[in-house]
This record gives structure tokens, C-alpha cells and sequence, in this order.
């Protein structure tokens, strides 16, 4: 999961779904969250809660931070992938999702980019190989761009129901109507 600045919040209700989970005594996968902002002191959103999720779930949630300006160059997310190249390619491997939510001007691309490379590099394959099996995973839906405003639309068409006050839609709304005031 690829969440910087506000686009952290579906993901807080996705990782609350799965502590819940992890409380009733299901078994979970491993989910690593890559979450960016300026300064961990100013804008660093839901910290201690991520805190807490991170001492709760034990090597099950791994929230890798970049914040872009506490230190001369800027660190960003994308720079953060790199750094975790072999987990995300093995993950990817293992059947995992890959979701990214927030700026999709600019952010969401360079997500993109760093991921084919990611793979290309992981697994050895000719250059452009790590970009078709990013079009797969887009395909096989097991790689998904969230959009704020989409996720909203959703809600608001009733294709994304919420209905019930405990499940992972609700959560996601809240966790998105949260950093909105009408």
C-alpha cells in the first residue's frame, strides 16, 4: 500500500479491518504500508495509532516513512520502494495487492515507474519486462490506483455500499469523510 498525505486514509480503515481480524484470532497476511509527509512533527497523520498497529500486529504490518523535508534531499515514497525492492517484489510473488492512493498528478506515476522497475530488477527481466507485469497486475486487478474523489463518487452511486457500522466500506468512508468539511 503506497498512501502519502491524505491519501493514507482508506488504508486506515483497511489495516483497522484486518487488526479486528487479528484480535478474533484470523490469520492475516503481511501488509506493508509506505506513508510520506513533510515532517513526522507537523503532518504526520494518525501517528499514534500507526504506532500502535505496528506494536499489535508485530511483523503482520510495517508502516516505512519518507519525510520529505527533514533532511537536505527529499525523500519520497518512491525513494522508500527502492529500498524495500526484494519484500515488495516477493510479495508480489506471494499474491499479494498492490493499492496506492493520493496524487495522481505526479506521485501515482513515479509510484508506477519505481514499481516496473522494481520487478524488472527482482526478477531479471529485459528492460520494459517490470512495466508489462505492472499492466498484468492492473488487469488482474491485484494492482489498483485509489482515488479519493472516486472512492467518494463510489459511495455516493451506491457502488460502494456502506451499510454496515463495523465493515471495511464504513471504515473507508469515515477514514476519507474525515479530512473533508462541508
Amino acid at each position: 500500500m503506497v498512501g502519502p498525505g491524505t491519501g493514507v486514509a482508506p488504508f486506515r480503515a483497511f489495516v483497522q479491518e484486518r487488526a479486528k481480524a487479528f484480535d478474533e484470532g484470523q490469520e492475516i497476511g503481511k501488509m506493508l504500508l509506505f506513508f510520506g509527509c513533510r515532517k513526522r512533527d507537523e503532518d504526520f497523520l494518525y501517528r499514534e495509532e500507526w504506532e500502535e498497529f505496528e506494536r499489535k500486529l508485530g511483523d503482520k504490518f510495517e508502516m516505512v516513512k519518507a519525510f520529505s523535508r527533514e533532511q537536505k534531499q527529499k525523500v519520497y515514497v518512491q525513494h522508500k520502494m527502492k529500498e524495500y525492492s526484494k519484500e515488495i517484489n516477493r510479495l508480489l510473488e506471494e499474491g499479494a495487492y498492490f493499492y496506492i492512493c493520493g496524487d495522481a498528478a505526479n506521485m501515482a506515476r513515479a509510484v508506477n515507474t519505481v514499481l516496473g522497475e522494481i520487478i524488472e530488477q527482482e526478477r531479471g527481466l529485459k528492460p520494459g519486462g517490470g512495466d508489462e507485469v505492472v499492466k498484468m497486475l492492473r488487469a488482474s486487478n491485484m494492482y489498483s490506483p485509489l482515488s479519493i474523489i472516486d472512492l467518494l463518487h463510489q459511495v455516493l452511486r451506491g457502488r460502494l455500499v456502506v451499510s454496515h457500522e463495523t465493515g471495511t466500506s464504513h471504515r473507508i468512508f469515515q477514514a476519507i469523510a474525515s479530512h473533508f468539511t462541508v
